[in-house]
């Protein structure tokens, strides 16, 4: 068991005001010795807090009405290594 924890990016000017709404992955890469051994991705949608802004959205990104749902269905991938390297 491991919690992650990372600081958010600015989203006024480090994301692109495209991708800021719809959906994204987010993926965990796990490594030994330099070889790629797991990856756990979760999808999260992010979208506006009221139907009228998600419906017609404003020419503006109100980011204080956005809402993120990280979706709990994750998919992990397993790739084989050499442990003993």
């Amino acid at each position: 068991t491991f919690e992650f924890e990372g600081l958010a990016p600015d989203p006024a000017t480090q994301i692109p005001a495209d991708d800021v709404l719809g959906v994204a992955t987010c993926i965990l890469t796990g490594s030994y010795r330099d070889q790629e051994f797991v990856h756990v991705g979760y999808y999260q949608n992010t979208e506006y807090d009221n139907e009228d802004m998600e419906a017609t959205h404003p020419e503006k990104i109100h980011f204080d009405r956005l809402a993120r749902d990280m979706s709990t269905k994750l998919r992990v991938t397993r790739f084989q290594i050499k442990w003993s390297v």
